[in-house]
């Protein structure tokens, strides 16, 4: 509310300013014209610039009102010799009044045009391509708009993480009509809030501090019904999974895209497929950072020798002796800090390099049951290879070669 009545005082002001500069600039022309001789010299047509800039101001009534004005300055109390004393012909001041009131009025209607052609333009890049929905620049203009009133304000991002595949699989109008369907549900749920888009299988919900406090139990609703029951649309009975990501905005120097993003961060929390609603705090962010860094440097691991294995005995507990042993990877970032294969193996997983690090261990424990052979201990040592694996013939073929040449059983 304060930052409305801020916003309608600077207009006042601005307004109050231009009316005072066309005034001193019609008055000092005037006074410039009568100084000079009269409506005779050329110095009449300094009259535009009052009428012009009026017309820019205003538009097409404002650069009539003035052309009237700057007519009548320069009319019948104007004489057309000031050092002869020659008054000028009516015909004449009341032709230049009308052509300063049609170049005011059409020169105000041009602009108006302009401006109108302009803020179509502007609200055309702020909507969706996708949906009639509000863009991410709007949002954005929105939020900072909030930050600078010093509200407080939610950010909620909704992830439908399976409209890709209902629009390749299913049917590529039943993608869109979805979440139009969600955008209206959303919408009501929040009462006065609005629905934005960025991407086509993303919208996005700006809160305010004062808005009705149950809008977030009725959110859950929506997410409980999308996630219990297929929808039905369309002719089909698809079942929808959507993620929420909740950022709460509580003050600070933070960019909307700052903003936006935490709110994103939040909805990866969970399984790709899994609904929910999930908070942003900062511990996040530092995990997905770190995820980062470790993945830059695990694809190195191998070559800087960082990687190695350990050999957890297994014991029959029924002879009492050793029985075999299984072979386990660990890394040692930098030669200094442990990195658990709890984190290390998903991410190897995720980008690929799995492989490599699968083909580390076959290596390493075959070179190692080498040297037990050597010694005299037949150990039977066991590998731990996912399924993909095994039926990838390069790999199997590898494996037998590698054991063939190292002649081991």
């Amino acid at each position: 509310m304060d930052s409305i009545i801020n916003k309608v005082n600077r207009n006042k002001r601005a307004n109050f300013i231009k009316i005072m500069m066309i005034t001193v600039l019609i008055v000092a022309i005037t006074i410039f014209i009568f100084i000079t001789g009269g409506t005779q010299m050329v110095f009449v047509h300094l009259l535009y610039i009052p009428i012009i800039l009026s017309s820019l101001f205003w538009g097409h009534y404002g650069g009539l009102t003035v052309g009237i004005i700057c007519g009548l300055a320069a009319g019948p109390l104007m004489p057309l010799d000031v050092f002869l004393g020659i008054m000028q012909d009516p015909i004449n001041w009341v032709s230049r009044l009308l052509m300063f009131v049609l170049i005011g009025f059409l020169t105000g209607y041009m602009i108006d045009k302009i401006h109108k052609l302009n803020d179509e333009k502007q609200k055309r890049n702020l909507r969706s391509p996708f949906y009639n929905l509000p863009n991410e620049k709007k949002l954005f203009s929105d939020i900072e708009n909030i930050i600078e009133s010093g509200e407080h304000f939610k950010l909620i991002s909704i992830k439908i993480t399976n409209l890709n595949d209902i629009e390749k699989y299913v049917d590529n109008k039943l993608a869109y009509d979805i979440v139009d369907d969600l955008a209206s549900k959303f919408t009501a749920c929040c009462g006065e809030r609005t629905v934005y888009s960025y991407e086509k299988d993303e919208l996005l919900v700006l809160s305010h501090e004062n808005g009705e406090a149950e809008y977030e139990e009725r959110i859950k609703e929506v997410i409980d019904h999308y996630s219990a029951f297929p929808i039905s649309m369309n002719g089909y009975k698809i079942r929808v999974a959507l993620k929420l990501g909740v950022y709460v905005y509580q003050g600070g120097r933070f960019s909307p895209i700052e903003i936006y993003t935490k709110a994103r961060i939040a909805y990866e929390q969970g399984e790709i497929k899994e609904s929910g609603i999930y908070y942003y705090d900062d511990s996040l962010k530092s995990k997905r950072l770190e995820i980062q860094d470790i993945t830059g440097a695990l694809l190195e691991s191998v070559k800087r020798n960082e990687l190695f294995v350990v050999y957890q005995p297994k014991i029959d507990i029924q002879k009492n002796k050793l029985s075999g042993a299984e072979a386990l990877v660990r890394w040692k970032r930098n030669g200094e800090k442990m990195i658990g294969p709890n984190i290390f193996i998903p991410i190897a997983e995720e980008i690929g390099f799995i492989d490599n690090i699968s083909k580390f261990v076959f290596s390493d424990a075959i070179t190692r049951m080498e040297i037990w052979k050597s010694k005299g201990m037949n150990i039977k040592c066991s590998i731990n290879t996912s399924v993909k694996e095994l039926i990838h013939d390069d790999y199997t073929l590898w494996a037998q070669d590698l054991i063939s040449s190292k002649n081991a059983d």
